[in-house]
């Protein structure tokens, strides 16, 4: 574990923020000894004092007593719900963590949850690992409104745009992307304007559930019953509004109507995609939506994000090899650095057979990379939208949109090419999907039954080309 105390005049200074009622607060002095900057208040004094304090990290104390616990699980609620504190992360000390402890806290978005009696060198290690994943930008994301992850938000607003369709019912889909003219610009900068967007757009257009984030600098919304007219002259009117608060920043917006401009919500995204590359002061009325629509940009970095080339040590490698469970991200929090050398590979697995994923998932977490599951080509195609893996493992017999149907989706979104590493698991057996699977840009085909040891180095294989 990094040691707080080791510091240097670029470290940034650590805030630990401590709610409680008690005459002392748990775990301060050890804090303070560490080399953390603490202060205690109460739940009365929280938002004040977060707003005065600027904490790293806020814990609260959650009491024994059910009046006392059930205001301090409505203070957690209330910073989750504002846009200003709904990043802020946050830790629960509680008596005993119990299940159903613990299950509030996961409904909540508390980020840890720890008991009283945990060894003081363990909390220490558990808010350095969060401290690391804040800073190299691999938290994950706050929940909001009605306590869904961001990434399950974005998905529940597609499907919720697809029930609409087969409903007929008419609307419009927007698409939102967020630049900043100063240079450089920060991608810490451009996500704090984009959370500020969010929680702009979804206010005025009072629609908590159609407002989703999509991709690293953009916002998916959705107006049922409006069309595009009418849908952009309410949107032209809050960007006007959102930019007069932001003078170095621009909005640019792309809309696409249902059923007009379509019913098939893949489409409809690469339409607003096209939209948003055009002048932001451009938007499509009724009479020339069609016209306006028709551009379509491949490769962009909202439809298929670049993807970031990513060295590992040899030491992680060599223990991805021989199937070791020591994982990259630990030793990334051991260094305390958020080195790209250091972390875990991203991998995205879609599967749609049950048994198989379990399997797969399993052996890909023990031997060090993060996975994002999705269980058909549907799910697959909507999270390489809003994630930016840098591997795919991709099954041939998917539901909806099979293996070999993705791959020429991906190669036609990237002007023919395929942005980013494909590892084909030909479930089916049959060679010429694996050789069509290959030439339409696969890396590496792998044919059933998988072995463990061939499944993890074909994955390094095919991220390693």
């Amino acid at each position: 574990m990094l040691d707080p105390r080791e510091k240097n005049d670029e470290a940034p200074v650590r805030r630990v923020l401590i709610v409680t009622d008690a005459a002392k607060a748990v775990f301060q002095p050890q804090l303070e000894a560490a080399g953390l900057v603490t202060l205690a208040t109460t739940s009365a004094r929280a938002l004040l004092a977060i707003s005065e304090f600027s904490p790293s990290v806020l814990i609260i104390e959650m009491a024994a007593a059910d009046s006392a616990r059930d205001e301090r699980v409505a203070l957690a609620r209330q910073l989750r719900s504002t846009s200003a504190t709904y990043t802020l992360p946050i830790v629960m000390v509680c008596d005993l963590c119990d299940e159903n402890i613990r299950q509030v806290a996961t409904s909540i978005g508390v980020d840890d949850c720890f008991a009283r009696a945990t060894p003081v060198s363990e909390v220490l290690a558990r808010l350095d690992a969060l401290f690391w994943r804040v800073a190299a930008g691999r938290r994950s994301p706050a929940l909001l409104e009605g306590q869904r992850l961001e990434i399950d938000n974005f998905l529940l607003l597609l499907d919720s745009i697809r029930e609409q369709i087969d409903r007929r019912q008419p609307g419009t889909v927007a698409l939102l992307v967020v630049a900043c003219a100063s240079q450089p610009t920060s991608a810490r900068r451009i996500e704090r304007v984009k959370e500020e967007a969010f929680g702009f757009f979804k206010l005025n257009l009072r629609r908590l559930d159609e407002v989703a984030f999509y991709g690293p600098n953009a916002l998916l919304i959705c107006l049922p019953r409006l069309s595009s007219s009418a849908a952009s002259s309410r949107l032209r009117e809050l960007r006007a509004e959102f930019l007069s608060a932001h003078a170095d920043v621009e909005v640019h917006m792309g809309l696409a109507s249902f059923p007009a401009d379509g019913t098939d919500v893949e489409k409809l995204l690469e339409k607003c995609d096209a939209a948003a590359a055009r002048a932001p002061a451009e938007f499509p009325t009724d009479s020339d939506t069609s016209e306006h629509m028709e551009l379509l940009v491949s490769g962009s970095e909202i439809l298929s994000p670049p993807v970031r080339q990513t060295a590992q040590s040899d030491a992680t490698a060599t223990k991805i090899k021989e199937l070791a469970l020591e994982a990259a991200p630990k030793a990334a929090v051991r260094t305390g650095e958020a080195s790209e050398d250091v972390r875990a590979l991203r991998v995205l697995l879609a599967v749609s057979d049950a048994p198989r994923m379990a399997r797969l998932n399993s052996l890909i977490r023990s031997a060090g990379y993060e996975v994002r599951a999705a269980f058909d080509g549907e799910q697959a195609l909507s999270l390489l939208r809003i994630e930016r893996p840098d591997l795919l493992l991709l099954e041939s017999g998917l539901d909806k949109i099979n293996g070999l149907e993705m791959i020429e989706r991906l190669r036609q979104q990237g002007g023919g090419r395929i942005l980013l590493p494909v590892l084909f698991l030909n479930s089916s057996g049959d060679d010429n999907a694996g050789r069509e699977a290959l030439a339409l840009g696969a890396r590496k085909v792998l044919t059933q039954p998988f072995e463990p040891g061939d499944v993890l180095a074909g994955m390094r294989e095919a991220a390693s080309v």
